[in-house]
């Protein structure tokens, strides 16, 4: 049996300094909650972020390879980009990534791993979840319903073209010619 390190309800938050090398020779399972306050990009974006739950298993893999899968869900409030007023949108994904030592390292992994530089013994492991979770914001925040008042896009006055006011009239006198 794979040993757990269960940080649920006894213990709410997970490490943000670990070594995954070592966690995925062991087959840890990290489980528990990231804090607000521990994701500081993603607070930069948003109005307002929640703890984010996390369910991590850290393994060897048949190809060899130190990975770390699982989950990641979460909420925050953003600006809805239709009517500008406050959305909470849910942040959720899988994790599928391998360790590697470099770049290099990383154009050899299975196509089904996204790489994880991991160039020294300790990891931060907020900032993987929190790169997941800027790459699961959506490009446009807006609610899930039809917010926006269509009304409010219609045109209110339609100005129809001078004859009398036209700009190439000018040109049209610079080269001889009449417009009329």
């Amino acid at each position: 049996m794979m040993p757990r390190l269960f940080l649920g309800w006894f213990y709410p938050m997970v490490p943000r300094f670990i070594e995954p090398r070592k966690f995925a020779q062991h087959g840890v399972q990290v489980a528990g909650a990231i804090p607000a306050d521990g994701l500081q990009r993603l607070a930069g974006v948003a109005q307002a972020v929640q703890a984010v739950a996390v369910d991590l298993q850290f393994a060897v893999a048949e190809t060899k390879h130190r990975v770390v899968t699982g989950h990641f869900d979460g909420h925050v409030v953003m600006q809805c980009q239709r009517c500008l007023e406050s959305v909470e949108l849910h942040l959720g994904g899988e994790v599928s990534l391998a360790m590697v030592w470099s770049e290099d390292d990383a154009k050899a992994l299975p196509s089904e791993y996204e790489p994880w530089v991991v160039a020294q013994e300790q990891a931060d492991l907020y900032e993987i979840i929190e790169e997941e979770l800027l790459l699961a914001l959506p490009l446009v925040p807006t609610h899930d319903y039809d917010c926006m008042d269509r009304s409010a896009l219609a045109p209110k006055v339609v100005v129809e073209p001078s004859k009398h006011n036209n700009p190439f009239q000018v040109l049209a006198r610079l080269k001889g010619s009449s417009t009329n």
